[in-house]
């Protein structure tokens, strides 16, 4: 028997989503779609849903805050947390990509500004501070270690970033947890908007680390390789730090 998709969408998605999730883990993409309010496929989909000025009813968290329960128990809310798994670091290409290469304005470039400028400051005394600053990014978001990407036992709708990353049967099955009938037309268009993250990825993974051309992959590049052998970040940075140059 065709679950009724429409009855659950109704029932699911009052009026508003909440999402839990780190900067660069596509919940505005995914909070449009769980409100069935995607206008068209782009890199940013910020305007068209936390940050437009016109928001459709999303609103998000980047780390648990006890003030945050009570949007959550508005009936009218559905919250789910945006769970980072295995392919953590396409988190970091958004961010790249998204605040800095093709920010659409200042405000977003702001926040990669304001990154750069304290991480310059903190990891001053090495010769390639921002990739060693990534790499610690990286190393804190493998091991979990930073708040954003924490267990959150108040949201028991979990989203599982990494399958939007893996191909489309993956990202259905996700959306249809929450009772949303997610469309390949749909996925290939989000991949489509996507191009210059997965091309990033592609460089990454193909090109050789001193031919990199951004800081961020090459601390990915190194990352990949430290836990492909089971270094931990100071052990993965004494070896592979003579390969940037």
């Amino acid at each position: 028997m065709r679950t009724n998709y429409k009855k659950l969408y109704s029932k699911m998605f009052k009026e508003y989503v909440f999402a839990l999730s780190p900067a660069g883990g596509n919940h505005n993409y995914i909070s449009l779609v769980l409100l069935g309010k995607i206008k068209r496929s782009i890199l940013i989909y910020h305007e068209d849903g936390a940050y437009s000025s016109n928001n459709p009813g999303i609103k998000h968290g980047h780390f648990w805050n006890d003030s945050y329960q009570k949007i959550i128990d508005n009936p009218s809310t559905f919250a789910y947390h945006n769970v980072i798994n295995e392919k953590f670091y396409f988190v970091i290409i958004n961010w790249w990509e998204k605040f800095c290469y093709n920010a659409p304005d200042d405000y977003h470039r702001n926040f990669y500004k304001e990154w750069y400028d304290q991480q310059i400051f903190l990891w001053k005394n090495f010769d390639h501070p921002i990739v060693r600053a990534n790499l610690n990014w990286f190393y804190g978001y493998k091991n979990k270690d930073r708040p954003e990407l924490k267990d959150c036992p108040h949201i028991t709708n979990k989203f599982n970033f990494d399958c939007l990353y893996t191909n489309y049967e993956s990202a259905r099955d996700q959306f249809l947890k929450f009772g949303i009938e997610y469309t390949e037309s749909q996925y290939n268009d989000w991949k489509n908007s996507q191009k210059c993250v997965f091309d990033s990825f592609q460089e990454i993974q193909n090109k050789p680390i001193n031919q990199l051309t951004k800081d961020y992959q090459k601390a990915i590049a190194i990352g990949l390789l430290g836990i492909e052998n089971n270094l931990s970040e100071e052990e993965c940075w004494q070896k592979y730090k003579s390969e940037l140059n």
